[in-house]
């Protein structure tokens, strides 16, 4: 690919052109990834996740704060990390749309100015305690459809306050689903996809339009419960029922075509939930209008480690009656005919937090106000 010359003559500095580099914080493990420029292809740099030991980090809040630093502190060694930027989990988090009326030439300052007074009404913390970023979704006539996330101040202090303990700083904190969002929805499309993150104690489903979420929930699926299933169905061990939750498993259990169905009863409750938001957000006044569903769901998307999980997006599809794809956490960096990154496509999935929070190329999602800094 040929560089574009105003850069050959007049390079990047060095500070910009820094590896951006996200890290996601679960309840049990710290996952990082870092994406390089390499002058014609942004790529997939270090990655890794690191166990935490329980109780360290307890529903997205920090409950050892000195544990937690230490950890930190010897992934900032091993890599060489300085900038970084973080998620908070969606059960500290607030997503709402709302309509503000439109002024000639409104500078972004006043549309905050302006949602200032939404906040009150929408999120049941007081606006002096969240901290709040926006997407304006469309402009009409005489007002602004925007979306609005709003996170804790509380808890997004917690986190700066362990990131620079530990010597990392952090350029920015975004909600989980916005960062899950960027990786695996497509930046090229206008439709509205369900993002099902499985996590392993939990599932982070959002309704994401043009790129944007629009609706979070917090599901309590416990991803350990597919694998016992499968470990009791065929009689393998439970390393091996991990394996073959990725297709990997032995020929013992790979000749088990109907092995899924024995972890039925969780996949029901999954599918159920699945089907309540569905009703939920097609069924909401904002999304019909003369009887019509605007901005109906096309596609669930599914990723984290438990959407790996081998004949689940058929299942679901199946039992939905709506496609399901597991995501391409890669594809808007780089194709695959062009670069093959260091890690599984299985493994991959794991990662989308992080992913979509390395690709992220501005300092605007919740940079910590002043007052806090």
């Amino acid at each position: 690919m040929k560089k574009n010359w105003f850069l050959n003559c007049f390079p990047t500095p060095n500070f910009l052109k820094m590896p951006s580099v996200g890290i996601d914080i679960s309840d049990e493990y710290i996952r990082f990834v870092e994406i390089v420029d390499d002058g014609c292809n942004k790529i997939l740099g270090k990655f890794g996740k690191v166990p935490l030991p329980e109780d360290v980090v307890v529903s997205g809040e920090v409950k050892n704060e000195e544990k937690l630093v230490e950890i930190l502190k010897s992934i900032k060694k091993e890599h060489k990390f300085n900038f970084i930027r973080a998620s908070l989990t969606e059960r500290n988090s607030y997503i709402f749309k709302t309509t503000i009326t439109k002024k000639e030439n409104m500078s972004a300052g006043e549309i905050r100015g302006s949602l200032g007074f939404k906040m009150e009404e929408n999120v049941p913390i007081k606006s002096e305690e969240t901290i709040f970023d926006f997407d304006v979704t469309k402009i009409n006539l005489h007002d602004l459809d925007i979306v609005v996330s709003a996170l804790p101040k509380n808890i997004v202090e917690q986190f700066i306050v362990v990131f620079e303990k530990a010597g990392l700083k952090p350029l920015s904190f975004e909600v989980e689903a916005q960062a899950v969002a960027r990786a695996v929805v497509s930046s090229k499309s206008n439709e509205t996809f369900m993002v099902v993150d499985l996590r392993r104690r939990r599932a982070g489903l959002s309704i994401v339009k043009s790129g944007v979420v629009r609706f979070t929930a917090t599901l309590d699926i416990d991803e350990n419960d597919l694998s016992n299933a499968i470990e009791n169905y065929s009689g393998a061990s439970l390393e091996e029922a991990q394996k073959t939750k990725k297709g990997q498993g032995s020929e013992k259990i790979k000749k088990e075509e109907n092995f899924l169905y024995s972890a039925v009863a969780p996949l029901t409750v999954l599918k159920d939930e699945i089907n309540k938001y569905l009703i939920y957000w097609h069924t909401h006044r904002d999304n019909v209008r003369g009887g019509k569903i605007l901005n109906k769901v096309q596609e669930i998307i599914l990723c984290g480690s438990g959407g790996s999980l081998r004949g689940l997006d058929d299942y679901l599809s199946l039992s939905i009656g709506l496609s399901v794809e597991k995501a391409n956490v890669w594809g808007n960096l780089f194709s695959f005919d062009d670069i093959v990154p260091e890690i599984s496509f299985e493994d991959s999935l794991e990662y989308a937090p992080s992913i979509g929070l390395a690709m992220r190329t501005d300092e605007r999602i919740f940079l910590y106000p002043p007052k806090i800094r």
